[in-house]
């Protein structure tokens, strides 16, 4: 079992019958993906988000910002980046952190680990799920995963690719399961 895993060095297992590939969003940004058939799961979104590795959001930047707000609002208000850092900090790369570790603490609970092994079954799941999914299914779908304690309730919102029929994994969330096996 190896922690970190770089979408360099992650190799989708052989039962999974997918391959690689890239994709370039609409920021321009380079994605990798785990490809069967029509359905795209990305890479980072399962390795790095689920698995607790969202890097912490600027604390410090984030407290100087609110108190400067609170105390001295002339000049806060004074310069507009102010706000917009601000709520930038607070509702996405602290929600993104907060979100990556509730996610890593659930895997943690169910008796998993930060493994090629783990990102590769939750992949495999969701590339068996999105097979499934259609139009009408796409926005928050439910799902089980079988855990060593207890199962992964994954709830996945999945998005068609503006250029092409394929269906990729957008957001996905991870609840226990009511049921545990304890």
């Amino acid at each position: 079992m190896e922690g970190e895993i770089s979408p360099e060095r992650y190799t989708p297992s052989i039962e999974l019958e997918a391959e690689l590939v890239d994709h370039i969003a609409e920021n321009g940004k380079i994605i990798s993906y785990v490809q069967k058939g029509l359905v795209k799961v990305p890479i980072d979104k399962i390795n790095i988000y689920c698995m607790g590795k969202v890097p912490m959001y600027p604390k410090e930047e984030l407290q100087r910002l609110q108190r400067l707000k609170q105390s001295d609002r002339k000049k806060f208000d004074a310069e507009p980046q102010n706000e917009e850092r601000l709520v930038f900090i607070r509702d996405r790369l602290k929600h993104n952190w907060e979100r990556s570790q509730e996610m890593f603490e659930t895997i943690k609970q169910i008796r998993w680990e930060d493994s090629v092994e783990v990102v590769d079954k939750i992949i495999a799941h969701l590339l068996s799920v999105g097979e499934d999914i259609t139009v009408e299914t796409r926005i928050r779908y439910s799902s089980q995963l079988e855990a060593p304690l207890g199962g992964l309730k994954i709830q996945s919102t999945w998005k068609v690719l503006p250029n092409g029929p394929n269906i990729y994994q957008l957001l996905i969330s991870f609840q226990l399961k009511k049921e545990d096996n304890q």
